[in-house]
């Protein structure tokens, strides 16, 4: 038996009186930021973007004229 499953034994046999002894089966990789993570640096960026270059709306109403014409279509 390798050291892991005699980790996971040990566990098993502990849980009834310790349950914080199965926290050997918690995953120890980091995952990465999370979905809202991302979505906030995305607007700050987006944010910081704008105050320093504004846009006038010229992109926007690039992209909106677009899609309208697509939807036409």
């Amino acid at each position: 038996m390798d050291v892991w499953e005699a980790t996971i034994v040990e566990a098993e046999a502990a849980r009834n009186l310790n349950p914080a002894s199965m926290d050997v089966m918690q995953s120890k990789i980091k995952t990465g930021q999370t979905l809202k993570a991302i979505t906030a640096d995305i607007l700050r960026e987006e944010t910081q973007a704008q105050r320093s270059a504004p846009d006038a709306g010229s992109s926007t109403d690039w992209i909106l004229e677009g899609l309208h014409i697509e939807d036409e279509q």
